[in-house]
């Protein structure tokens, strides 16, 4: 009887057992359904039309000059002017660039294209005579005919475009205009600060870069006829200089200069990186530039545990695109050879004329 009690209990037990296991495998039941949702967001939009110029200091006095019809200065030895340098005319514009310190011609006014576009530029030039009885009126010419004895002056334009067009002033104006060719590439960064966000903007050093200018100058003559009654008090003609810039996508004028690179050697510039079995290693390098450009690697060596120096075949790697690359099995032999938690250093030869070397150290996992 008891032994039948034993194998009741058993038998009773092994049911519960069997039972539970089934109600728990219901419990966990993974039928149903389910939904999940997301919103989409813009990360930003910059503008990459950006207007950045140098361009001339406004002044009143810029164009300030003085006639010397009868050559007064020349035939006195700028005695007046503590000797300083004249150039040869009868007008004379100040100068703080050149050989003299005053000459003919106004020193060149320079505007010089920065922006991410091309510029176009258009300046306006005018002479306007005095209203004043005996004043002096414009010439159309700078040079005069020797019967001339008109009280005349000329003021005329020129600009960097094409230094044989000139175009004399007038009291209504004349225009000159040039379309500056975009910054070079590279001139320009996508930047993002807390404050303002994302934007596009001119790097903080641009010293490496050309960049399109364009200058322009004024210049002038005298009647020097000695008939000519020209007189201590005589009213001169004054002169303005406007000019007016835009981004434009009209075709450059003036185009940006060729961009002469800055000699710089090559260089390994990953210097640490983690093997991983199977999987392809990325050594990023930079060829340099200018005369010590490298246009590949020589070779890539390590130091042997015998103490001599190993070459890695070139058939494990290849460069492209300022990486080198070697192939996965390189990477697995490295581990194995290397072993777990160790580091190898190799050393890049480029090509160079120099034969550059730089290095990386790789570790095992």
């Amino acid at each position: 009887m008891k032994g039948f009690t034993k194998k009741l209990i058993a038998g009773t037990l092994a049911a519960s057992m069997v039972m539970g296991t089934s109600l728990v495998a219901l419990a966990a039941d993974p039928a149903g359904s389910g939904e999940s949702s997301g919103t989409g967001s813009m990360e930003g939009v910059v503008k990459t039309d950006v207007y950045t110029a140098d361009l001339p200091t406004e002044s009143t006095t810029a164009y300030n000059y003085f006639v010397d019809p009868q050559e007064l200065i020349r035939k006195t030895n700028a005695a007046k002017y503590d000797g300083k340098n004249f150039g040869e005319g009868t007008v004379f514009f100040q100068n703080a660039t050149g050989e003299n310190d005053y000459s003919n011609t106004s020193d060149a006014a320079t505007i010089t294209n920065k922006s991410s576009k091309n510029l176009s530029v258009t300046v306006t030039a005018k002479a306007t005579p005095d209203s004043a009885a005996g004043a002096a009126t414009l010439a159309t010419a700078k040079t005069f005919a020797a019967d001339n004895t008109a009280l005349e002056v000329y003021l005329g334009i020129t600009d960097s475009v094409d230094a044989n067009t000139e175009k004399p002033l007038t009291a209504a104006g004349v225009e000159m205009k040039a379309v500056l060719g975009a910054s070079p590439k590279g001139a320009y960064d996508y930047k993002y600060t807390a404050d303002a966000g994302y934007s596009y903007e001119l790097k903080d050093d641009v010293s490496a870069f050309k960049f399109a200018d364009y200058s322009f100058q004024i210049n002038g003559a005298a009647n020097a006829n000695e008939k000519a009654a020209w007189a201590a008090d005589t009213k001169i003609p004054a002169v303005s200089v406007k000019w007016d810039v835009d981004l434009t996508d009209d075709a450059a004028t003036v185009e940006t200069p060729e961009q002469t690179p800055a000699d710089a050697a090559p260089s390994v510039t990953t210097k640490t990186a983690n093997l991983v079995s199977g999987q392809p290693l990325e050594i990023s390098v930079d060829l340099g530039a200018g005369a010590k450009e490298a246009t590949g690697i020589a070779s890539v060596t390590y130091p042997t545990a015998s103490g001599t120096t190993g070459t890695v075949p070139n058939t494990r790697y290849a460069y492209a695109d300022g990486k080198i690359t070697f192939d996965a099995t390189w990477s697995t032999n490295q581990i194995n050879s290397v072993g777990s938690g160790n580091t190898r250093t190799f050393t890049v030869t480029f090509d160079d004329s120099d034969s550059t070397t730089g290095t990386f150290t790789v570790t095992a996992p």
